[in-house]
């Protein structure tokens, strides 16, 4: 923790337990949960929606 808040850098394995210990896992999952597009034509039409 003191590496992170003095360098700004964190290993994937301590942000993962911090995450944890924030409760803030679901949130970090989120990030991830964007769709898969399959062509350029269906993130132009989602783009188009999105608020």
């Amino acid at each position: 923790m003191r590496k992170f808040e003095k360098t700004g850098q964190i290993s994937l394995e301590s942000f993962i337990k911090l995450t944890m210990e924030l409760g803030l896992v679901q949130e970090v999952n989120d990030l991830f949960s964007e769709p898969v597009y399959n062509s350029i034509e269906e993130v132009v039409n989602a783009s188009k929606y999105k608020v």
